[in-house]
């Protein structure tokens, strides 16, 4: 490529309004463009970057400061803005892909058409991080079921075909439940999961995810939020229930110009909840499709019974399977949806997501349900891999993966590349962001888990779950007063968030404050008297304000009643350790580790088991989490 036509193209970057005021961004894409057309691409490295572009001191340690990474993210996103507003219609386009600071460099054809952020998007982390605060979607499952009637579609001619024809990529944003009754919420979450489901099925490129989005899109200007998600288009929609009868209105709405491209009316009546939604949401997706002309290769066939049997087992697997204890009716759940998935695979064996679920349930069971032996896990693992044959780009594999090589394995080097591949293919995916944000903090990198946080808050502060990471990460490292003020900041979003007021209790006991943080824990007890964090907590405080009867009363309570068995061993170390019994917290930890009990991952970064940091016995036992920095006394503030 003329490495003239490139700087020239560097100088229209740096010239533009985008870049105005960021003398620091500026300084390093001249850098590494000008060393690039120079041919000296091995010289761009981050310490060169920190010490001769950013005056950093020459002892830079990359390890330990993620100030060049920080800011190359943010470089990253001012391009692909730059390119999808200014640049548009630039002959270059010079990027840097994630996990390098060499850029790339393409050349238009004259004709092309505008740059597609959605690509470049996937090559930036900081803007995925963008994609997911938004708000979305959770791409579950979709099945084709039967037709519904539609009403409308707007306009035509030339110009809106050229529009149709143009949307590539589409954000679906979580529908509005209007007023009707109590389950409307629940009833918009899965019709808007579904619709997301059924387009994604069309290889459709479908921006949607986080579980908890906050934001609905009656409160959003839909260009801003299109630009921001990297997409052609944004679906909204609204759901009312009155009765037996269901209406949901869709809108389709370019970002470029915010017009309407289409909506559809669809409307059922019925007792059978769970069809009108799948009726409708197969309708909406396929009518829309057929508006955009999405021009792309055909699917491969999909088998209709493997597709309802899959969607079946999803249904009854779906909720919040830790907020209580497991149970007789949670076992039969399981037992069936594995049967489903399993007679899924035998109708489609190429059926990648069947293969993910049932990996998925295998893992819960292994973990939920007290006594389950072992080799339930060794079935999650070679189902997920089987999954991963059939589709490398499943993020929902990949994410599954890492989570039993960090909780199961507790081998962190082996999580970290299946962790980010998953984000990257599905930002929206809340979760799998803040598991890799703990990833890093029990690795040594706390500067990069707070900025992965942080960030998070900056383009969304009202996401209370990560307050609660925030908060945690300055408890571990002994900012006691920090990590109240960010639980304060998640009760200020949900007075009644449990995990909030455990946080604060947990913290407040740290300093000292007793009253408090026995308050603060009996409103987390009657929020959610079966969450794991908050009972083990409890057996914390009470095995350390003397009260070891109830220590070991809610110890039994939990044991008898199935809740958590996989750390029984963990919060049994928990209460020794509080009363000072070294020895016996010692081996329940070692039990702990025996049984692959999903909490052990966190010992090295334990703030309640810092009287056993100095035990040689306790360093091997941290020590045996690959990738994992113990943080000692030392490490505290």
């Amino acid at each position: 490529m003329d490495r003239t036509a490139i700087l020239k193209q560097l100088e229209r970057i740096l010239a533009s309004e985008r870049f105005a005021g960021s003398e620091r961004l500026c300084a390093i894409l001249r850098y590494v463009v000008e060393r690039s057309v120079e041919s000296r691409p091995e010289t761009i490295k981050e310490y060169a970057i920190a010490t001769e572009v950013l005056g950093s001191a020459p002892d830079y340690n990359p390890q330990v400061d993620s100030t060049v990474r920080s800011h190359v993210s943010r470089l990253r996103t001012k391009l692909v803005e730059y390119y999808a507003q200014e640049g548009a219609h630039d002959p270059i386009v010079i990027r840097l892909p994630k996990g390098s600071y060499v850029p790339e460099f393409d050349v238009r054809a004259p004709e092309a058409a505008p740059f597609p952020a959605q690509e470049a998007l996937g090559r930036s982390r900081s803007n995925w991080r963008r994609w997911w605060l938004v708000g979305g979607a959770v791409v579950l499952a979709g099945v084709g079921l039967v037709a519904a009637l539609v009403l409308g579609g707007v306009g035509a001619g030339a110009r809106r075909g050229e529009k149709e024809s143009s949307v590539q990529t589409i954000g679906v944003l979580p529908f509005a439940e209007f007023a009707g009754g109590e389950n409307d919420g629940q009833t918009a979450a899965m019709v808007s999961n579904k619709v997301a489901a059924k387009l994604s099925e069309s290889q459709t490129r479908i921006v949607g995810g986080a579980r908890t989005a906050s934001l609905q899109y009656r409160s959003l200007d839909l260009k801003k939020a299109g630009r921001q998600l990297g997409v052609d288009a944004v679906l909204t929609g609204s759901v009312q229930r009155s009765g037996d009868r269901l209406v949901v209105t869709a809108q389709l709405t370019g970002v470029a110009d915010g017009v309407q491209i289409w909506a559809g009316v669809f409307e059922r009546s019925g007792q059978d909840h769970l069809r009108m939604e799948g009726e409708i949401s197969d309708e909406i997706a396929r009518s829309l499709l057929e508006r955009i002309r999405v021009n792309r290769p055909r699917p491969a066939e999909r088998n209709p019974k493997a597709m309802a049997l899959y969607l079946q087992g999803v249904e009854l697997i779906a909720g919040d399977a830790w907020a209580s204890a497991w149970n007789e009716d949670q076992g039969r759940r399981f037992n069936q949806a594995i049967r489903l998935f399993e007679e899924a695979i035998q109708e489609a064996p190429r059926m990648a997501a069947a293969w993910v679920e049932l990996a998925d349930t295998q893992r819960r069971i292994s973990i939920l349900q007290p006594g389950a032996p072992l080799d339930w896990m060794d079935r999650a693992r070679r189902s997920v891999e089987r999954a991963l044959e059939m589709d490398p780009m499943s993020a929902r594999g990949r994410w599954l993966r890492a989570r039993i090589a960090m909780f199961h394995d507790y081998d962190l080097a082996a999580a970290e590349p299946d962790f980010r591949r998953a984000i990257e293919l599905n930002p929206f995916e809340g979760d799998a962001l803040m598991e890799y944000a703990d990833l890093l903090f029990l690795s040594g990198r706390e500067k990069e888990a707070v900025f992965e946080v942080s960030r998070a808050l900056e383009m969304n502060p009202m996401l209370p779950q990560f307050h609660i990471a925030l908060g945690l990460y300055h408890a571990y490292a002994g900012n006691l007063g920090q990590g109240v003020m960010e639980a304060d900041r998640a009760l200020r979003i949900d007075s009644r968030l449990a995990v909030g007021l455990w946080l604060k209790a947990r913290c407040l006991a740290g300093q000292g404050a007793r009253h408090e943080a026995e308050a603060a824990l009996r409103q987390a007890i009657e929020a959610a008297p079966n969450d794991r964090r908050i009972q083990a907590h409890a057996v914390y405080w009470y095995a350390r304000t003397g009260r070891a009867e109830e220590a070991r009363r809610i110890i039994e309570e939990m044991a008898n009643s199935g809740q958590r068995g996989r750390n029984a061993h963990y919060v049994q170390a928990l209460a020794a350790a509080a009363q000072g019994k070294r020895d016996e917290a010692i081996r329940h930890l070692e039990r702990s580790r025996e049984r692959h009990e999903a909490s052990f991952v966190y010992l090295p970064i334990e703030e309640r088991f810092l009287s056993l940091s100095n035990d040689g016995r306790f360093a091997r036992l941290a020590g045996s989490i690959r990738g994992a920095k113990i943080r000692g006394a030392d490490s505290r503030s």
